[in-house]
């Protein structure tokens, strides 16, 4: 079996940990719980992370790669209502396929809680 590259473990980590705190809440996400979601162990997980925070960091930085995405959009628009609506609109669409980011985007919890 091909091994997995750090990039991608990384991301099958931050995809889990989306989904635990979809389900679940900031409270349900511990790097116990996300360990057993991605069949590696703990150990594993802080070889790429280096804590829970670090890895809400990656999830943000997802975020900012849809920012990056719009910012390049929006400079081919002329006009401010152009650039409104399809301001508006990438965000309909990203959070449309990932219906779980909501979730993280709106988890107070991990505003207050974060390690």
């Amino acid at each position: 079996m091909a091994r997995i590259s750090t990039e991608e473990r990384q991301n099958m980590i931050i995809d889990e940990a989306i989904k635990i705190i979809h389900i679940g809440g900031y409270q349900s996400f511990s790097i116990r719980e996300l360990s057993k979601q991605v069949k590696i162990s703990e150990p594993a997980i802080y070889r790429h992370f280096l804590n829970k925070e670090d890895i809400v960091l990656g999830i943000l930085n997802r975020i900012i790669e849809l920012d990056n995405l719009v910012e390049k959009e929006l400079k081919s628009k002329k006009t401010a209502k152009e650039k409104f609506k399809d301001f508006i609109l990438v965000r309909i669409k990203f959070l449309e396929k990932n219906p779980e980011m909501t979730s993280v985007l709106f988890s107070e919890d991990i505003f207050n809680n974060s390690d």
